[in-house]
């Protein structure tokens, strides 16, 4: 299974800055994006105070997830804010109130296209950190193999350089491949990420 090389968003200064602690962008960040956290916020049962430490707390969690070498930003980086900061206060809504909650999403992120790419954003990272995760629970055998193969050397070749018959190459691969998907098909965040 090859990842597919998705393009860097431009708003990835944004969490460059982040990781960087850039006084400037981080500044730009809480100018241009908090009053939209904000205002979500207490559109949806929250205070002033609840929505800064919602901002925060989704700040910090952008900071983790963009000290990750493989981590891709694919859409805008408010879209990307919005839908963390969002979930994250409806996660808090669901703890108070113990039941089924739903936000009032803002007219400007109610069917945004933004929003979807913010949404395939986080699948997409959460995807690739079950995929290593499990990627390393393999045999170094399997793992020799298949990042070979991967970066498209050709059975035969690895079969040489391992020092195996190409037969063998062939079944172990496959194998490998199966209990790659084994692992990440019984793996419980499996059927949250669409995957496969």
């Amino acid at each position: 299974m090859k990842q597919n090389e998705i393009e860097q968003h431009e708003d990835y200064k944004y969490i460059a800055g982040l990781c960087k602690n850039d006084p400037v962008l981080i500044g730009e960040i809480y100018q241009k994006f908090s009053k939209k956290i904000i205002t979500l916020v207490k559109k949806n049962s929250g205070t002033e105070k609840d929505a800064q430490d919602i901002f925060q707390e989704a700040l910090i969690d952008i900071y983790e997830q963009g000290k990750k070498k493989d981590f891709k930003l694919t859409c805008p980086f408010d879209a990307y804010l919005y839908f963390i900061c969002r979930n994250k206060w409806l996660n808090q809504l669901r703890k108070k109130k113990h039941a089924g909650v739903t936000i009032r999403e803002l007219e400007e992120y109610g069917e945004n296209d933004g929003q979807d790419q913010a949404e395939e954003t986080v699948i997409a990272n959460n995807r690739k950190k079950l995929f290593t995760a499990m990627f390393d629970k393999l045999g170094e055998s399997c793992k020799n193999i298949l990042r070979r193969n991967w970066k498209g050397m050709a059975l035969n070749d690895i079969a040489e350089e391992l020092n195996i018959s190409y037969g063998y190459a062939r079944k172990k691969k496959v194998e490998c491949i199966a209990r790659l998907t084994k692992l990440i098909k019984s793996n419980p965040e499996y059927r949250s990420l669409k995957i496969f």
